[in-house]
């Protein structure tokens, strides 16, 4: 991705609640049920899954939190909430900012 384009993507937070909490395999599956979103430009970064399995946060780098919102729809996939975000991390933290290439 170059630098004018990574540039102009933005954080976005998608929060599920599961009414049937994820086994093992799903957790480990997240991030390949996503790869359709290429088309939208929407990447995916990570996911934070509660210790009951029951609440799901996933992270995701797009444009805009309406692609976001269509890649979800398209690939059948449910959320409660979605929003943009702005990554904060301690002054002394060593790893390489959010908004960098490579990063």
């Amino acid at each position: 991705m170059n630098r004018e384009i990574n540039a102009q993507m933005r954080s976005i937070i998608v929060e599920r609640s599961l009414a049937v909490p994820l086994e093992k395999e799903d957790c480990e599956d997240l991030s390949r049920s996503v790869a359709c979103f290429t088309v939208l430009n929407v990447r995916f970064v990570e996911s934070f899954v509660s210790e009951r399995r029951d609440h799901l946060i996933c992270r995701f780098e797009a444009p805009d939190i309406e692609s976001v919102r269509q890649a979800l729809r398209g690939a059948g996939l449910e959320f409660d909430r979605i929003w943009g975000a702005r990554i904060v991390r301690r002054r002394n933290d060593v790893r390489q900012p959010l908004d960098q290439p490579g990063a």
